[in-house]
């Protein structure tokens, strides 16, 4: 989001398309994508020659340029499916520390731009954590949720304190299809069809 806030170059209105261009991309809709680019006078989106960023140019010729991570996933993150020897040395330190049995209080923040402040039991699972931003996001299928942290997405078998320890204050990061939270969203806004 705060990529999308921050262009200096070219026009406003472009960027704000391009936002909208972008999250049909990633949400699997190449058709929409697409046709928002043309609507707006721009060329086609195009990766460049070294893989890390994609861009278009709009009627004038000015050259709007994203890094790669906004169109597409990132294929570079590590699961952990318990490779401990994949951690540092500090992580496999905190993992095998005696966990606290008390409630661990950190940020959420989502990639709609919204923030989660969240308090939980550190021998709770991913898989609950993915559970309790569903309630929070209008029942969103917690198995379209991904965990990130510090680079690293979370099984759902790994617990918040291990084998990469989540502490007070840090911030996790939650990916999802912004199109269907969207739609999901909609409809619980919406008021109930009422028989005349």
């Amino acid at each position: 989001r705060q990529f999308w806030e921050t262009r200096t170059s070219g026009t406003k209105q472009i960027w704000m398309g391009l936002h909208t261009a972008v999250e049909c991309h990633r949400d699997g809709d190449a058709d929409s994508c697409q046709a928002i680019i043309e609507a707006m006078g721009c060329t086609a989106l195009t990766l460049g020659k070294n893989k890390r960023f994609y861009f278009v140019y709009d009627e004038r010729g000015t050259k709007y340029v994203m890094p790669v991570y906004l169109v597409q996933e990132p294929k570079n993150l590590l699961e952990y499916q318990g490779l401990n020897q994949q951690l540092t040395i500090e992580e496999q330190k905190e993992s095998q520390s005696a966990p606290s049995n008390e409630p661990i209080q950190f940020t959420v923040r989502c990639n709609i731009g919204r923030d989660l402040e969240v308090t939980i039991d550190p021998q709770k699972s991913i898989e609950e954590l993915k559970q309790y931003i569903s309630t929070n996001l209008n029942n969103l299928d917690p198995k379209k949720i991904r965990i990130i942290f510090k680079g690293r997405m979370l099984s759902n078998e790994y617990c918040i304190a291990a084998p990469i320890a989540i502490k007070n204050g840090e911030i996790v990061h939650a990916s999802f299809p912004s199109a269907l939270y969207q739609e999901l969203h909609q409809e619980s806004t919406q008021p109930p069809n009422e028989d005349l």
